[in-house]
């Protein structure tokens, strides 16, 4: 009802001053305490490039005793959370920012249009596709606005299917029915074991660049700014 969202909305701001209230607190006593709460879009355990589990590790040892929140979400989301303080850091692709969030880059990965065993272009992936061919295939890319979705739309792809994630993305170029682009890391386990090969590698493809967000207003804590400063860090080594 429309009572019940008034309700919903005050509750969701009384508890993100709850929130405010704690890490204000946390910052009176010389031990750092309290919860790091870190939203990822999507996996990146599989990435080279990317030095999370890294940054963590010196994170917990200068700060043993605040627990750690991870999880993964769409980006729109984790933007919102940020700016409504139910986060403390996201890590997203540098995308349309806003100006409420602060963005500090960290690592990238490279994207390659790719198409599953099944698929009529597997025989032919790296010779004698026309961009009339690719266009005309049923494309599988991300649903909400990010470099994939811009990419797609830039070079005409014909979109017969939309995800939330790589993963999903996976799943649906695997099936043979479906081309997609999906970064390198994650695609090449599949590559190795001959179920997924990339189309024309030389030529289609993009690289997305990440960086760890966090809102400008109010300021970090301490604890936000030690994490963020670990995650600069280890990816600047």
């Amino acid at each position: 009802t429309e009572d019940g969202e008034k309700v919903l909305k005050a509750a969701g701001a009384l508890l993100a001053s709850v929130s405010n209230f704690r890490a204000e607190i946390n910052e009176i006593g010389r031990d750092l305490v309290g919860t790091l709460r870190v939203a990822l879009f999507d996996h990146c355990a599989s990435n080279p490039e990317a030095r999370l589990s890294l940054a963590i590790r010196e994170f917990n040892a200068y700060a043993p005793a605040v627990k750690i929140e991870l999880s993964l979400q769409p980006p729109n989301t984790i933007e919102a959370a940020l700016i409504a303080g139910e986060l403390d850091i996201g890590v997203i692709a540098l995308h349309r920012l806003s100006s409420n969030l602060d963005y500090a880059p960290v690592y990238g990965e490279n994207m390659y249009l790719y198409c599953g065993r099944d698929h009529p272009f597997f025989t032919d992936a790296g010779r004698g596709l026309t961009m009339d061919e690719v266009r005309a295939a049923n494309y599988a890319g991300i649903s909400f606005n990010s470099p994939n979705l811009l990419v797609g739309q830039r070079m005409r792809l014909r979109r017969a299917a939309k995800v939330q994630s790589k993963q999903a993305l996976a799943i649906l170029i695997l099936s043979g029915r479906f081309i997609g682009f999906l970064p390198d890391h994650l695609a090449r386990e599949f590559v190795e074991g001959g179920l997924m090969r990339a189309i024309q590698p030389d030529h289609l493809k993009y690289r997305t660049e990440y960086a760890a967000v966090t809102r400008k207003r109010p300021a970090p804590t301490r604890i936000t700014k030690l994490f963020l400063d670990q995650l600069v860090d280890v990816h600047a080594q």
